[in-house]
């Protein structure tokens, strides 16, 4: 019986603890999206427009940095960490997903009225109060959505 108990409590302690890790790891992803909007909001302002990207997976082994050149008319945006920016660096690198599985996936694409816009295609793993549940969720310049982009 004594092993039985102290075998359940074991095995409670560890699903709280890999439960605990999840929300953490959710919380990281909120705020990392937080700091690449941010980001991308400077470059906007700068430029007028929003970097160029394509299924662009940012940090992880191949990181990206968001970089403004002087030269605003060429200035692509997101560039690998190997690279120099001459000027202002927004984001070095940008934020990694805690989770390679669980990337960070930037699109550039436009509104409905044709302007420059992007997503930002993101998951979490076990969600964050009732606001953000599990599951796929699209960052935009306005705001975060459930489901994918």
């Amino acid at each position: 019986n004594f092993i039985t108990i102290i075998t359940a409590l074991a095995i409670a302690i560890i699903f709280i603890y890999i439960n605990a890790q999840k929300t953490i790891r959710d919380a990281f992803r909120i705020s990392d999206i937080a700091k690449i909007q941010a980001g991308l909001s400077i470059f906007l302002s700068e430029t007028n427009r929003y970097p160029e990207g394509k299924n662009l997976i940012l940090g992880g082994p191949n990181s990206q940095i968001l970089c403004l050149p002087q030269d605003f008319r060429s200035a692509k945006g997101f560039k690998p960490s190997d690279s120099s920016c001459q000027d202002k660096l927004l984001l070095n690198p940008a934020p990694t997903a805690p989770i390679s599985g669980l990337p960070y996936i930037y699109n550039l694409t436009q509104d409905k009225n044709g302007l420059d816009s992007y997503s930002i295609l993101f998951s979490l793993e076990k969600g964050i109060g009732q606001e953000f549940s599990k599951g796929s969720y699209c960052a935009t310049p306005t705001e975060i959505k459930k489901g994918e982009c």
